[in-house]
């Protein structure tokens, strides 16, 4: 009877352990990696697009066309504004805030917020996503790359 009870015992340990050592492994694994904000500063076009929205939870478009993309080329001043080259030649000043991996940016209509998945010496990719509200319907989501333009 101790041999069963002791058995059960040790199999249950062994289980609670090797969970145990899953869930802590992962852990590290969401740290936020911070981002040099000077690093941002400089010019940059756009090589890369993922985007969908959906309203009222139905998807309503998808695209992973460069051509679909309402942002071009983006600029970073060091002075903490830049310029977005839009659609038909369009421009758009702002101001931006880059505080960890997070971005945001700020124009004379409203204020967005990226996350900066990667930015390297050559290489920016920033992802947006807005979540439906009760005055608002629409969810959006967005990832552009972007290449360093040579200055």
């Amino acid at each position: 009877m101790k041999f069963k009870f002791l058995r059960k015992l040790l199999l249950i340990s062994l289980v609670a352990m090797t969970f145990g050592i899953a869930f802590s492994a992962c852990g590290d694994d969401d740290k936020e990696e911070v981002v040099n904000s000077a690093s941002i500063v400089g010019s940059w076009k756009l090589t890369g697009y993922e985007g969908w929205s959906k309203t009222n939870g139905e998807l309503d478009w998808e695209s992973n066309d460069v051509e679909d993309s309402e942002v071009f080329g983006i600029k970073f001043n060091s002075d903490k504004s830049g310029e977005m080259e839009l659609y038909q030649g369009l421009t758009a000043d702002f101001k931006y805030v880059l505080n960890g991996s997070e971005l945001v940016t700020q124009d004379r209509y409203d204020e967005d917020t990226y996350k900066v998945n990667l930015l390297t010496a050559t290489t920016l990719v920033l992802e947006y996503y807005s979540a439906p509200t009760t005055h608002n319907p629409y969810e959006v989501y967005e990832k552009m790359t972007f290449t360093r333009i040579a200055q």
